[in-house]
């Protein structure tokens, strides 16, 4: 089982396409014919020769070119890394039809946006599928207790080492110029989408909590592109409110590949305080380029974290904690470059070949 695989990536986030890039360039290597089927804004698109850019062209067409590649590939197996209800149904449909199996990751067993419809029947679409690929332990578990039957799996989730190919003479000095940033300040990042779950509001509350010789000394530079419109201007407002806005910058939009580099190496340390998560491509990308994490005790990151050695780990939705986790970073330079270093090391050592190999595995054990 697994000789012929489609993979279908067709999400427009940059976290979903760098996992499926990194890990079906490695599974490409391992199964007999490979394909992947993905959006027309794929960003790796060009440089993917097994990539066919399908979707994004409306709800019928992509049904329509999916059953279409379905039916010429033929495969053994179907991985999706999507939860799209509509694509979900279709391929549902197609594995009755095509007899292949069926394998999704869902990255996550709680959604990050209201989807009532899909939540409903998520267990029922679950095991209607022949196996669930997760990150941690505890969305496994979660899925158990929820009903879910099939066959799960918990697979690491894997490095993105591959952002430190991008502009590597950069150093801290140049970045933090590019970027307007003062050379010797403490700088704080928070990086990727702006979500409510992800609680930039209780980061800038807890930042504003800082006293004042420390706020004097500390940046909190926020860079990503909003989910939201009206969270923008709430998140400026609250800059205004509490008086920081010269130690706040923001930098507000989609961040480009190869300018991701400038702001990871501009900080000091990363910030993740988010109120639920099951894995974090920021936080990765925050290991490969050597910062210390303060996140929050939940999920994902109590699972995969260790206080004191990758970071700092707080309970969620605190903010005296979340500003004294700040204050020590800020009077613990060198403990938290430390920690940095040993995020580095483990960057390093999660390699992508494994991660491909216990896949197979995991295909072939349907």
């Amino acid at each position: 089982m697994g000789d012929h695989v489609i993979a279908v990536c067709p999400s427009t986030s940059q976290g979903l396409q760098d996992y499926s890039q990194n890990l079906y360039a490695e599974l490409g290597e391992r199964v007999g014919a490979f394909r992947m089927l993905c959006n027309h804004d794929y960003t790796y698109a060009d440089e993917n020769p097994k990539a066919t850019t399908i979707y994004g062209s409306g709800a019928v067409t992509d049904v329509r070119l999916t059953i279409s590649q379905l039916r010429r590939f033929e495969p053994d197996v179907v991985h999706s890394q999507s939860t799209n209800l509509g694509l979900l149904c279709t391929l549902l449909v197609c594995k009755l039809v095509f007899g292949f199996e069926l394998v999704l990751t869902p990255h996550s067993s709680k959604s990050h946006f209201e989807r009532p419809l899909y939540e409903r029947f998520q267990v029922q679409i679950y095991n209607r599928c022949d196996g669930i690929i997760w990150h941690t332990e505890q969305d496994r578990q979660r899925m158990v207790d929820a009903g879910v039957t099939v066959p799960q799996a918990v697979i690491d989730h894997g490095s993105y080492d591959f952002y430190t190919d991008y502009r590597t003479e950069m150093t801290q000095s140049a970045a933090r110029s590019e970027l307007g940033l003062d050379a010797d300040e403490y700088v704080f990042l928070f990086f990727g989408y702006l979500r409510r779950d992800k609680r930039l509001e209780l980061l800038l509350e807890a930042f504003a909590q800082l006293d004042e010789a420390q706020l004097s000394d500390a940046t909190l530079l926020i860079a990503g592109k909003s989910i939201e419109d009206d969270l923008t201007s709430r998140y400026l407002d609250i800059v205004e409110q509490y008086g920081i806005a010269e130690h706040v910058e923001t930098h507000i939009g989609f961040v480009e590949n190869d300018e991701v580099p400038v702001y990871f190496k501009a900080a000091d340390t990363l910030v993740t305080p988010y109120d639920t998560i099951s894995e974090s491509g920021v936080v990765h990308i925050g290991f490969a380029f050597g910062l210390p994490v303060i996140a929050t005790e939940v999920e994902g990151f109590a699972e995969t974290f260790e206080h004191g050695t990758n970071g700092l780990l707080i309970p969620p939705d605190n903010r005296s904690e979340l500003t004294a986790a700040l204050e020590h970073a800020i009077t613990n330079r060198a403990e938290m470059s430390q920690m940095g270093a040993q995020n580095r090391k483990r960057a390093q050592e999660e390699g992508w070949e494994e991660i491909a190999r216990e896949t197979v595995e995991f295909y072939e054990s349907l």
